[in-house]
């Protein structure tokens, strides 16, 4: 399994990030998520804001403000048909709000 972030470095995906790292020590011990920061690749996967969580190359959530539970409801998925997106934009950086 891969799971990774794709971000911006703004506060708020870094964050996320270290949410994401957190929740995955839990129920998955072992597997690290990586942490990518390329805009090019946010846009190519279909999200048009960050962060973005991705599992196997698939996007499961986009926006930073997911609860733990979307998180890990997420993660342990095995059907990708049902992305969520958050419904507020984050206030640090324009890159990151939702448009």
């Amino acid at each position: 399994m891969t799971i990774e972030v794709l971000g911006t470095n703004c506060p708020n995906c870094q964050a996320f990030y270290q949410r994401v790292v957190s929740i995955m020590s839990k129920i998955t011990p072992g597997i690290v998520p990586g942490y990518i920061n390329d805009f090019s690749k946010i846009i190519k996967i279909g999200a048009m804001s960050s962060p973005v969580l991705v599992k196997n190359g698939k996007l499961l959530l986009v926006g930073d403000n997911h609860s733990d539970n979307d998180i890990v409801t997420a993660l342990l998925q095995d059907d990708y048909s049902s992305i969520k997106h958050d419904d507020a934009p984050s206030a640090e950086c324009s890159i990151c709000s939702n448009h």
